[in-house]
């Protein structure tokens, strides 16, 4: 059984973007299989190192986009600190299993949904609209 699923409400609307959210999905979905399953520490630090890994190209990828749409720069600056702060909140729970302060199943659980689906519905959606209405404005001008 899948621990998240993928569904439209998540989509921001931009293919890549879409797209590699989604691969987050794919990559988390493994991780809490392997956690719960108590797969070889190896296994589980193998899908986490990808994890973080991917996710830090998916920020990179997403801050760019904002740039190139002139993302308001007080607005990219701010989703640029969260980005941050959870790629530190990935860590601290690398370094949590690494030290054998295994989390319960439930606390595991909070952070993964906190960590990607509520800053998709949060923090994503809040430049949905930016990106409609510039690639729109792009269209017309026909940049």
């Amino acid at each position: 059984m899948r621990f998240i699923e993928w569904c439209d409400l998540l989509s921001i609307g931009h293919p890549t973007i879409d797209e590699q959210h989604q691969s987050l999905f794919e990559i988390i979905n493994k991780f809490h299989h392997e956690i719960i399953n108590r797969f070889p520490s190896k296994v589980i630090f193998e899908t986490l190192n990808h994890l973080i890994g991917y996710a830090q190209y998916h920020f990179k990828t997403e801050e760019e986009l904002l740039e190139k749409h002139k993302y308001p720069d007080d607005s990219l600056m701010d989703h640029k600190a969260k980005h941050e702060n959870l790629v530190l909140d990935i860590f601290r729970l690398n370094e949590d299993l690494a030290k054998d302060q295994m989390h319960s199943k439930n606390e595991i659980e909070k952070f993964l949904t906190n960590w990607l689906i509520l800053h998709i519905l949060i923090e994503d959606r809040k430049f949905k609209d930016h990106l409609d209405n510039s690639s729109i404005l792009q269209g017309v001008l026909g940049s």
